[in-house]
């Protein structure tokens, strides 16, 4: 199974960190696969309330982590992402996780895609089916037709996350992948 990753909730005072970030920088070229830490500058961003976590969700594309979920996920995740540090007053080391994995892995003649009018831009995937074998040892990816949008994460990482126990990270299943049965299930 194959996942798209959040944090805590962006919105909501009670699950998270609200962090404020400009509109003007919302657009892309900002989180699409693509390395930053050449020419990072921090965007402005702001702690409205909430409760602090090891993950929080930032934007579409991009999740923020702790020192310490930085340090614990690193080993694991180092080819295919880059942290970009942040400041945030009285929060100590923060990043932004920057998934620059793309791999052109969806099966586009099984996958259910809607384009936009132009008919070759894609406007949503609904149902992902990939070439897995295309995704063996892989823990965090984006593909080419969504890459400014969502962080995709294998079986593999959810597991390393769940093991790891990081409070706010959240996983939530793609539409169309079904539970793959292992041993031990019925």
């Amino acid at each position: 199974m194959n996942y798209c990753l959040g944090g805590s909730a962006l919105g909501s005072l009670e699950n998270g960190i609200c962090c404020i970030l400009p509109e003007s920088l919302e657009s892309p070229p900002f989180y699409t696969g693509e390395p930053m830490l050449s020419q990072w500058v921090q965007p402005p961003l702001d702690v409205i309330d909430g409760e602090i976590c090891d993950v929080i969700s930032y934007r579409p594309g991009a999740l923020i982590f702790s020192k310490h979920a930085m340090d614990v996920t690193l080993p694991f995740i180092k080819n295919e992402v880059e942290f970009l540090p942040i400041s945030l007053k009285g929060m100590g080391e923060l990043f932004v996780l920057n998934v620059v994995n793309v791999i052109d892995c969806l099966d586009m003649g099984k996958s259910e895609v809607r384009y936009h009018a132009d008919g070759q831009t894609v406007r949503t995937i609904r149902d992902y089916k990939f070439y897995e074998n295309m995704l063996d040892g892989v823990c965090l990816f984006k593909i080419p037709q969504s890459a400014g949008g969502e962080i995709l994460a294998t079986e593999k990482f959810k597991c390393i996350m769940d093991e790891l126990n990081l409070k706010g990270f959240k996983a939530y299943p793609l539409f169309g992948q079904e539970k793959r049965k292992g041993v031990g299930d019925i």
